[in-house]
């Protein structure tokens, strides 16, 4: 990407700088939120990118972010940093450095003294030298501020994920949620029957736990914590069917009715039957990843109408 055109005045560093950023019951904020973690530059030949598949089934909302010549990595970073509302990084210090002149090292390093609120992790190969590792840590944690732990890479790609899985664990990437949802577009929706009623109702969001419709309130809605059976749902093109039980609901600003369902398996244990649950996942993250990107692409619009002023001091 071309050099940026700056504005002279400093950007108000405890306020997100973007229209986007609207009240939190707008669709757009809802896919701002929630900690999201990247993987920056993983070697995915022993850490593929379907662990991010893996990771939302624990309840983890993770990314990769791989070399692209159209922005720099700063840049890419400061869009998230700024824009998001939680975000985590975890480098692969082992990696091509962003620069010949900007190793690892010094990029954390500068990343954590323009955002020091910001989690940082490192990804590393294992070492077959002893003292190494303990060398390493000591380094980044001393002197650069290393606080969301390390991740050892070796070529059990089993290994590589279990040590994911802690480093996510300990460092709270999960956030205050227990499920990632997923904000509806098209392609989602779910088919009832209830009080002699046929209902055929978009789908406003959807979690492995939970999924929300808005009914019109004029039609016959179900009692709180009432068990609706066979509720058949379409998730891009994945068809099931659950029972669920209706645990909220409430008036939105337009007069309809928000109903939030929770799913029940055959046993009604508040799961999804597990065969299902594996058939989802997919289709949730792809869903979380387009509007993911989507929200990306549109913060660099609007942000390279106004200019950017960077904050990570680099000598690119």
């Amino acid at each position: 990407m071309d050099q940026e055109t700056t504005n002279t005045a400093k950007p108000d560093e405890n306020k997100k700088p973007s229209s986007v950023v609207a009240d939190a019951s707008t669709v757009e904020s809802q896919i701002l939120a929630g900690r999201k973690v990247f993987f920056v530059m993983p070697n995915i030949s022993v850490f593929p990118d379907n662990f991010c598949e893996y990771f939302l089934g624990e309840g983890f909302e993770c990314y990769f972010m791989l070399k692209d010549m159209s922005m720099t990595l700063q840049d890419r970073i400061e869009i998230f940093i700024q824009y998001f509302k939680d975000v985590l990084f975890i480098f692969n210090i082992d990696a091509t450095p962003v620069s010949p002149d900007v190793p690892w090292e010094l990029f954390i390093e500068k990343l954590h003294a323009a955002y020091p609120d910001v989690g940082i992790g490192v990804m590393y190969n294992k070492k077959v030298v002893e003292g190494q590792v303990a060398e390493m840590k000591s380094v980044f944690n001393q002197n650069i501020g290393v606080n969301c732990g390390y991740v050892e890479i070796d070529f059990d790609r089993n290994h590589n994920y279990m040590e994911a899985i802690n480093v996510l664990q300990n460092c709270g990437a999960k956030g205050r949620r227990k499920s990632v949802r997923a904000v509806c577009f098209a392609s989602c929706n779910v088919a009832f029957e209830y009080a002699g009623e046929a209902f055929n109702e978009a789908i406003d969001d959807i979690s492995l736990s939970h999924f929300t419709i808005t009914l019109d309130p004029q039609r016959k809605i179900p009692l709180d914590y009432e068990l609706i059976r066979n509720m058949a749902l379409n998730i891009k093109g994945f068809r099931f069917k659950s029972d669920a039980i209706l645990c909220l609901k409430r008036e939105n600003s337009d007069g309809g009715i928000i109903c939030v369902f929770m799913f029940v398996d055959e046993r009604q244990q508040q799961r999804l039957e597990m065969d299902t649950k594996a058939n989802l996942i997919p289709k949730l993250y792809d869903i979380k990843l387009t509007n993911c990107m989507n929200m990306f692409d549109k913060i660099v619009e609007e942000r390279e109408k106004r200019g950017f002023l960077p904050k990570i001091d680099l000598p690119l």
